[in-house]
């Protein structure tokens, strides 16, 4: 959002957090946003592409040699987060196509993974409604579908993540 988007009054910004320094910022934010959002599109490119093999990955030993794998003290550059995640694709083996046969695994559903980027972004769980409000409605809202798909007219349900929870 452009500077001139943000709330007017001082009241408003801070209760949104906006501090001078977070309004100055948000320019740099922004430019920082979009380089990883290129990443991100340059990465589903590639992870999309049916022309690739399933799997390219050496034996462990071999792939560690080839890749540098250590956390030094300072961060890294853009290109060089950029090549990470392209590293990243190219030896992890690609659940997404049809001919990876391994269980648990059903190919890219893209409206699924445009959820999980948005929950990403969110960075919430659904312990209390205050936390995730619409989240919450929607579960609840799956709960009742999925009950009147087994014919209750009323009942109640969890959503837990896996099979060992359920």
């Amino acid at each position: 959002m452009p500077t001139n988007d943000l709330p007017s009054s001082r009241s408003d910004q801070v209760s949104l957090g906006l501090t001078p320094s977070k309004i100055n910022s948000h320019s740099l934010i922004t430019d920082k946003m979009q380089n990883h959002l290129d990443i991100l599109s340059n990465a589903v490119s590639h992870w999309m592409n049916d022309d690739g093999p399933v799997a390219t990955a050496p034996n462990a030993p071999e792939l560690d040699q080839i890749l540098d794998l250590t956390i030094g003290e300072k961060g890294c550059s853009i290109d060089e987060l950029s090549n990470a995640i392209q590293d990243y694709l190219k030896y992890s083996p690609n659940t997404a196509k049809p001919d990876f046969y391994k269980l648990l695994y059903s190919g890219l559903n893209k409206d699924a993974l445009l959820g999980d980027w948005i929950t990403s972004l969110v960075n919430s769980t659904m312990h209390t409604y205050q936390v995730a409000p619409v989240a919450t409605l929607m579960e609840l809202e799956l709960i009742q579908q999925w009950n009147s798909l087994v014919g209750f007219d009323a009942g109640d349900g969890v959503m837990v993540a896996g099979g060992s929870q359920a």
